[in-house]
């Protein structure tokens, strides 16, 4: 038996329809989310720390009225970048740490902001494919924007090219992603005059917070897993063949690799790159020898 009497149940559960409700927080499996709130944060307010600048940068260029907004930071896999729409692209690619990085802007207000840039602005502009001299105008306008958000997050970029052919981006994204699939996504919202755009840069190598946790795993393992047996890899280099030519193979025929045979090949421990090496031999056995260790070098 209770003592408790029905209206004092009901003002205790709340309403009957209220009670099995539950929320589930949607999310995107394809993106990862290895930033904590505070590092995230972290990183906005260093992004934040240089819009003032970039506005004033493009405004002066482009002669205008111009808005550069942070929109969101987060975290995107390379492997999921460049897939699915067709139609001009307005890519920058460029290198950080020695890995591609790509900014991607919207291509009918990249071909706008190039016009008006050139003198030959229209109210209709519409994407399309740009000229060679178009693609060098529009790296004139990118790069001072990209420079400041990779410097104000630690880091350098080099090697600006625009890249219009989405199979080529598709293929370099394919193959960083082997080396290190994770990039961090900053999205701008760019405003030119009444027009606004989404300006994104996906960024790797960059790292936020404190790295000391990233520890020599013998540092922490207990005594018994020390002889826990691992399978240590390297990945030579790969070629893309045509189907046809593949069914046409015979013994004898050589396929060429697009690396060079002394060119350092990643080590891997299962699907964790663990540093690079170069091939050789160690007493008439092929063998490698160790260059760099660290699951986080490219």
């Amino acid at each position: 038996m209770s003592n408790v009497d029905p209206e004092e149940v009901e003002a205790l559960l709340g309403p009957g329809e209220a009670k099995n409700e539950r929320v589930v927080d949607a999310r995107d499996f394809r993106r990862p989310r290895r930033l904590s709130t505070e590092q995230r944060e972290g990183l906005s307010e260093l992004v934040g720390g240089v819009l003032e600048d970039l506005e004033a940068r493009l405004g002066k260029l482009l002669d205008g009225k111009v808005t550069v907004e942070l929109a969101s930071i987060g975290e995107v896999n390379a492997t999921d970048l460049f897939g699915g729409e067709d139609g001009p692209t307005c890519v920058a690619s460029f290198v950080v740490g020695g890995t591609p990085g790509w900014a991607i802007w919207e291509s009918a207000m990249a071909v706008n902001a190039v016009e008006e840039l050139l003198g030959a602005g229209s109210e209709t502009t519409e994407a399309r494919p740009l000229s060679a001299l178009e693609a060098g105008v529009l790296l004139d306008i990118l790069v001072p924007l990209v420079d400041p958000v990779v410097a104000a997050l630690g880091a350098t970029c080099e090697g600006f090219e625009v890249v219009q052919v989405r199979q080529t981006l598709e293929i370099a994204a394919a193959r960083a992603a082997e080396a290190d699939p994770h990039r961090l996504e900053v999205e701008l919202a760019v405003g030119l005059g009444e027009e606004s755009s989404s300006l994104r840069l996906y960024l790797p190598g960059i790292h936020f917070g404190d790295d000391s946790a990233e520890t020599e795993v013998t540092a922490v393992l207990p005594t018994p897993a020390n002889q826990v047996p691992v399978v240590l890899h390297a990945r030579l280099a790969g070629s893309d063949v045509p189907l046809s030519q593949l069914l046409a193979l015979a013994v004898g025929d050589v396929i060429p690799l697009e690396d060079r045979a002394d060119d350092p090949v990643p080590v891997f421990v299962g699907e964790t790159r663990y540093g690079t090496a170069r091939l050789g031999t160690h007493e008439g056995r092929l063998a490698l020898r160790m260059e760099q260790i660290g699951k986080s070098e490219r």
